[in-house]
């Protein structure tokens, strides 16, 4: 058996939704001029999202031969099996061709969402605990650890294991929803022996995709699956024995971040915000990690803000039209809090929060502008608990995700934030996979 840890449900739905993607539909482009005439293998890179999922195919020199997005067709079907069905959407809208030369596989997927599988024949043995599902929310104190073995709360048995403050601790993380399932009885022996027994580094090569797989989609059997980082553990699927990169930190390897103080924000369904500072920031009762890369860290947020609240009260189309009726260099003297249920993680940690998104205005251009202003004015909030936790301050902030095609809300944040705002030149989670692949071939000396 192997703790999954990764795999994200996060998508991009606020600005900028394809039209095709809300009707049902698969959306996929090749590139046909020059990408066609480059020669050698490919790399592919996967995301799974809150509402669909996205595959991009790069070539060596990092060119886009191929993207394809697919929304969930959940109908009744559970979390895996609706994954799996997105997956193969996705490889059916890869050419042959380039299926044929694809030289190495990476895929993207939120931390801490975790899946629980037979290492014999990857059938699911339970029902996943996704990222945004605590399993706790109580602190505990030294006094308490005596009785911590026989109490049915994770979050306590996590807290007595591992270091005070440290990340593993936190009510969503995957130790927790591991020790959720021990707990439970889903299998009956010790953990510890289930727990992967080694840790991959970034990029690092992992193994060929199974024979199976190999006949089933047309990849050369020596195509490679290569490791992301899910902070304390690598994730595996033993389906095709792939390895899941957070696709909040995979948008930061798409940004193209090259000093310490530049940032991520990914705006999608949900915020999340990755910091690259040169001192590493854990911090448990905020679910913050931090990921090494390269000589300095990625310090990673997740907030429960974001686009599915706005699209809460507006379509795509109405998102669009109101925002040109904003001005972004004025207040709309709104302080509102907005979230898309009860509870917030980051950069407050309170389960009980409540949304706060009244009064209404009657102007639904002012409404919109209110609640742009929230989301701003929590990424800012998220920023200075970074910088108050010891991590570089921010200087640049890049953005990944649909939110990042709205010239008034990047108004609006570069306001709050005091920095320079501006949209990633490839800013899908996918595009960074495939980096990621292309890294991993090339550490394996091919």
């Amino acid at each position: 058996m192997l703790v999954i840890r990764g795999v994200d449900i996060r998508a991009f739905p606020s600005f900028g939704v394809n039209s095709r993607q809300k009707r049902g539909k698969c959306t996929a482009r090749s590139v046909v001029t020059s990408a066609l005439q480059e020669q050698g293998p490919a790399y592919l890179g996967l995301d799974f999202g809150t509402s669909g999922a996205r595959a991009v195919c790069i070539s060596g020199q990092r060119n886009v031969l191929h993207d394809a997005k697919v929304p969930y067709h959940r109908d009744k079907l559970s979390w895996p099996l609706t994954w799996e069905r997105a997956l193969h959407e996705l490889l059916e809208q890869l050419p042959l061709e380039w299926r044929q030369r694809t030289a190495a596989i990476a895929v993207a997927g939120t931390t801490t969402t975790s899946l629980l599988v037979d290492r014999r024949d990857g059938s699911v043995l339970a029902d996943p605990i996704l990222y945004n599902e605590p399993q706790g929310q109580h602190v505990v104190s030294s006094a308490e650890v005596s009785y911590v073995w026989s109490s049915d709360n994770a979050i306590l048995l996590a807290q007595a294991i591992v270091p005070a403050g440290h990340s593993a601790a936190a009510s969503v993380s995957s130790l927790c929803k591991l020790l959720s399932w021990h707990q439970r009885g889903v299998w009956q022996q010790d953990f510890a022996r289930v727990v992967p027994q080694r840790v991959y580094e970034p990029g690092s090569p992992v193994a060929a995709v199974t024979p199976a797989i190999s006949q089933q989609w047309g990849f050369p059997p020596s195509c490679l699956i290569c490791a992301g980082t899910t902070g304390q553990q690598c994730t595996a699927c033993q389906c095709m024995k792939r390895l899941f990169l957070p696709d909040s930190v995979a948008a930061f390897l798409a940004a193209n971040v090259e000093k310490a103080g530049e940032s991520v924000s990914s705006l999608g369904s949900t915020l999340a915000v990755d910091l690259l500072s040169t001192t590493p920031i854990d911090a448990a009762r905020y679910g913050i990690c931090s990921y090494r890369w390269q000589n300095n860290w990625i310090v990673d947020g997740g907030s429960n803000t974001g686009g599915a609240v706005l699209q809460q009260f507006f379509n795509s189309e109405q998102l669009s039209l109101l925002s040109e009726q904003i001005d972004p260099q004025t207040s709309s003297g709104l302080q509102y809090y907005p979230l898309l249920g009860q509870g917030q993680r980051f950069p407050i940690n309170d389960p009980n929060l409540q949304p706060h998104v009244s009064p209404r205005p009657e102007d639904d251009s002012l409404f919109l502008h209110g609640l742009l202003e929230g989301i701003a004015r929590i990424e800012c909030e998220a920023y200075n608990l970074l910088k108050q936790l010891g991590a570089t301050p921010v200087t640049k902030v890049h953005t990944a995700g649909g939110g990042s095609t709205s010239k008034v809300w990047t108004t609006i944040r570069e306001g709050m934030l005091g920095v320079s705002v501006v949209a990633s030149e490839q800013a899908e989670a996918a595009y960074g996979a495939a980096l990621l692949a292309l890294s991993s071939f090339d550490q394996n000396g091919s």
